[in-house]
């Protein structure tokens, strides 16, 4: 505003002398000039009824507190239908949906669950007005990529589905109150709320994924849960208020291992040789040693991970049998009946089912 009224004092004056220094009157006015004319002289009637209308109102006492009055209710009136937004409404045509499967499910029953929510998606959006629907699940491949991401995703039951639409498309804000309605009931166990899809809105929110952010402090993790929940809830019951969650993701699954070290040592095997192999099996060999491959390309990056399918672990018995896969001869020397290469299945508790030339240890 400043630097608008600088201009207007300065620069403005300047340019319009230098722009009417030459301007020449003459007696032949042409066609539209004389429309020019008469326009400005239907104006000036126009500002001359209102003066004198405003004038004899402002004779009239009475008439004042009517006219506030007035003012007063339309303004009631039009409070109820404008809204109350914090940030103005920008219909830019996109979407950004962010969604959370429950704790602990592995990326490709994540993707599954991703498929069936677009397949929900496509019944509220016409396809008519949808131009692109793209899925990114799980973290980014590597850390510079987050510098084009918010960073709200926290592991591989996480993601965002970004929906594009066309142009004279229905609002915007339709589809996302139809969508906060249908997905949760669909969808009862998942997690769903809407992020600052278009440039402008994100802006206007700092960059934050939400326009509200209250965070909880303390030394008691417990008690620090139990504020943040009871602080959700009341929050989310005010009026105006939408997608309310906990960014924290902490009702994750847990197992702990009990390892007996000294069946381990018999069978050569030692605290770290066990830990990576679980890990690899339910968590994959990126949590042990990733491998990363760009592809020349398209210069995409992807991970390559091992682990073992879904289907083999169907039940905590076939968890607590998982084989461990180490060579015995490093630890001693291959006797009568030991080869070289043998694999050990190592229990994580009371079962124990062995195949025909394996060993067991409980842990």
């Amino acid at each position: 505003m400043l630097a608008s009224y600088g201009l207007s004092r300065t620069l403005t004056p300047i340019t319009i002398g230098l722009l009417l220094k030459g301007e020449v009157h003459s007696g032949n006015q042409g066609w539209f000039s004389r429309l020019n004319g008469k326009v400005e002289q239907g104006f000036e009637r126009m500002r001359s009824s209102y003066a004198e209308l405003l004038a004899v109102l402002l004779t009239r006492r009475w008439i004042v507190p009517i006219a506030a009055a007035s003012l007063l209710a339309l303004g009631a009136v039009m409070f109820l239908f404008v809204g109350r937004d914090f940030f103005p409404a920008i219909d830019g045509g996109q979407i950004q949906l962010h969604v959370r499967i429950p704790a602990g499910t592995r990326i490709e029953k994540t993707e599954q669950m991703f498929q069936r929510i677009e397949d929900k998606i496509r019944d509220i959006i016409p396809a008519s007005e949808r131009a692109l629907i793209v899925d990114n699940i799980g973290l980014p491949a590597r850390l510079y990529n987050l510098a084009f991401s918010d960073g709200s995703t926290i592991g591989v039951n996480d993601g965002v589905i970004l929906i594009s639409l066309n142009d004279g498309h229905r609002p915007t804000a339709d589809y996302v109150r139809e969508m906060r309605r249908v997905l949760p009931a669909a969808f009862p166990e998942d997690i769903f709320y809407f992020q600052p899809a278009d440039i402008v809105t994100q802006i206007l929110n700092f960059g934050l994924t939400a326009q509200i952010d209250v965070r909880t402090v303390g030394y008691d993790r417990a008690k620090n849960l139990h504020i943040a929940q009871e602080l959700r809830r009341r929050i989310a019951a005010i009026p105006g208020v939408a997608d309310a969650h906990i960014q924290q993701e902490v009702n994750g699954p847990e197992i702990f291992a009990a390892i007996d070290r000294s069946r381990a040592a018999e069978l050569g095997l030692n605290v770290n040789q066990i830990a990576s192999n679980l890990n690899i099996s339910l968590a994959s060999s990126e949590q042990v040693s990733p491998n990363f491959w760009t592809d020349p390309k398209s210069g995409i990056p992807y991970y390559l991970a091992i682990q073992t399918p879904e289907r083999r672990l169907a039940s905590l018995n076939a968890l607590t049998n998982t084989p461990i896969s180490e060579s015995l001869t490093a630890a001693r020397p291959a006797g009568p009946g030991t080869a070289r290469q043998r694999r050990d299945t190592v229990a994580i508790g009371g079962a124990d089912q062995r195949e025909p030339g394996e060993c067991a240890a409980g842990l």
